[in-house]
């Protein structure tokens, strides 16, 4: 379609006319300069989604320089735009350098290992069995020599009279070595001087069925394994080996093996003290143990 020339003030009415007074209806809605135009739904909702004034700011006019953007918008759009130069610098310049080393991992910082020395606490006990007599004689002499020492000879409790002693049953396990027993028995061998120092001798007994009796071999060396990674020696101690628990039926001790107890004689092999634990844990604090026999030495050792 031709059109002639134009009139004084006129515009044919084409549509991309149409277009540019719509546009300009559009701005003139959203300009700042205009009255009014914040009161409207559109501004309104404009503002609130668009982050307050600076969206409706004036239109630059046709064939004005757009200024560089700010913000973290402006700071975006310049790293995108430098980029690629800088990427073809470095890779462009270090074509003929080696590749860097790789870097060496991050050491992890050693973790101490947890004591197994203290991995149960035990707690203060007092007697919970008849104290003042003896414990029940053997019947026979053979019974007398149930007990085992770690050279296969028997051993008599009757050869310890004379002292305080130290008399600890441990609960032993069919095939399997309690980790009690030995946390306790290792923490009797770091106080070792402490109750020689008061007097007294320990004894430790081991129960284990018929069949089994090369386990307490086993319960020494893991004894010792724990009081060698506290710098301790080995078992200052003696083991006795209770093959078919005669001495734990004996002393009415039986449970799945015997019940972990702990009894304190004197010179003449009277029970001053005697704890027959409830459960696999309870057994009472060497600090117990050596405050009786220091109790039966009027305090002798005593720090």
């Amino acid at each position: 379609m031709r059109y002639g020339p134009h009139r004084a003030g006129r515009t044919p009415a084409g549509p991309a006319t149409a277009r540019r007074r719509g546009g300009q209806d559009l701005r003139k809605a959203f300009d700042v300069r205009a009255p009014g135009c914040f009161n409207g739904p559109l501004a309104t909702e404009g503002r609130a989604r668009h982050g307050g004034l600076a969206a409706f700011a004036p239109w630059p006019k046709r064939g004005a320089v757009r200024p560089a953007p700010s913000g973290r918008r402006g700071a975006n759009m310049s790293l995108r735009n430098a980029l690629p130069l800088v990427c073809l610098a470095f890779f462009g310049g270090c074509a003929d350098a080696p590749p860097p080393a790789p870097a060496a991992p991050a050491s992890r910082p050693a973790q101490a290992k947890a004591s197994r020395l203290r991995r149960f606490t035990f707690p203060d006990r007092p007697s919970n069995r008849e104290t003042g007599g003896t414990l029940p004689e053997a019947a026979t002499p053979a019974d007398e020599d149930a007990l085992v020492g770690p050279d296969g000879k028997p051993v008599r409790l009757s050869r310890y009279r004379g002292r305080p002693l130290v008399l600890v049953f441990l609960r032993g396990f069919v095939g399997y070595i309690c980790p009690y027993c030995t946390t306790y028995t290792a923490q009797l061998a770091t106080r070792y001087e402490e109750l020689r120092a008061a007097g007294a001798e320990v004894v430790v007994v081991y129960p284990t069925r018929e069949d089994d009796a090369e386990r307490v071999q086993e319960f020494v060396a893991a004894c010792d394994e724990i009081l060698a990674e506290e710098g301790e020696d080995a078992l200052p101690f003696t083991v006795l080996l209770d093959a078919g628990t005669k001495v734990v039926r004996r002393y009415n001790l039986e449970w799945e093996l015997a019940r972990p107890s702990t009894f304190v004689l004197d010179a003449e092999g009277r029970v001053r003290y005697a704890y027959v634990g409830r459960s696999t844990e309870d057994r009472p604090s060497v600090d117990r143990v050596l405050a009786e026999v220091r109790e039966l030495n009027g305090g002798a050792g005593a720090r």
